[in-house]
């Protein structure tokens, strides 16, 4: 019995130098693999700043021209209105729509703010890479829609008809401040307030009340313009003697 008790103690201990050995190495094999990864980002950084050393020659020779007839040769599609940072990315790297688009938008990024390609690659690093710096336009233009909803949201919030007028023992509210009022229906069908948010501060309740408001009538809108589409189209379809079903 005390054998048996042995061996199995010494056969958990083999397998578990077997994990430990190959989890060490799955280990180091990530940090190469994490290494590799970074050192590849810093290889597309580089050709990215050439992408862009070549878009300031061309614009600071006025030779567009030169990029387009190559364009035409490799039969690649461009309309009057593309960019230059996007014609060079679809000859030097990729034709594909989608990649040729995002590393335009590097390009375009840094042009923007004044960036050369030879303060480029450093830059692009500050900025925490490719994706981090769209996921930063992404949520700056979050911001500013949502601040834009807000603020119409008010303005139709304060343009009304009153339902109601309930007099709030609470500190000292502004004219036109809006509040957010949490209430409770009684038996007799009224309400009861019992929270109230907002008042003299941020809440985000009530700013997600407020621009709910402005969404509420861009979706009566958007209702409005659909149904009068669809009885365009009805009237159109009766007009040519087509027969409509619902």
């Amino acid at each position: 019995m005390n054998e048996n008790f042995k061996e199995q103690i010494g056969s958990v201990k083999t397998e578990y130098r077997a994990w430990a050995k190959a989890e060490a190495l799955t280990e180091t094999e990530n940090k190469i693999r994490e290494k590799t990864k970074q050192s590849q980002k810093l290889v597309l950084y580089k050709i990215l700043a050439k992408n862009l050393e070549i878009v300031e020659k061309i614009v600071s020779a006025f030779d567009e021209n030169n990029i387009d007839m190559q364009l035409e040769a490799l039969n690649i599609k461009t309309t009057k209105d593309t960019a230059i940072e996007t014609k060079i990315v679809k000859l030097a790297m990729t034709k594909e729509r989608k990649q040729a688009a995002v590393y335009a938008y590097v390009l375009k990024k840094a042009g923007q703010q004044q960036i050369d390609s030879n303060d480029f690659v450093d830059w692009l690093i500050q900025q925490g890479g490719i994706e981090k710096l769209r996921n930063k336009e992404r949520l700056e233009k979050l911001i500013a829609h949502d601040s834009k909803q807000f603020d119409e949201g008010k303005k139709l919030a304060l343009a009304k008809s009153k339902l109601a007028t309930v007099k709030l023992d609470i500190a000292q509210t502004q004219k036109n401040e809006l509040v957010l009022l949490v209430g409770r229906v009684d038996g007799n069908n009224e309400v009861e307030i019992v929270e109230v948010a907002g008042v003299g501060e941020s809440n985000d309740l009530l700013e997600k009340a407020v621009r709910n408001i402005k969404k509420a009538e861009d979706d009566k809108a958007a209702d409005i313009k659909a149904a009068s589409t669809a009885k365009d189209k009805k009237v159109a379809a009766l007009l040519s003697g087509k027969i409509v079903t619902q």
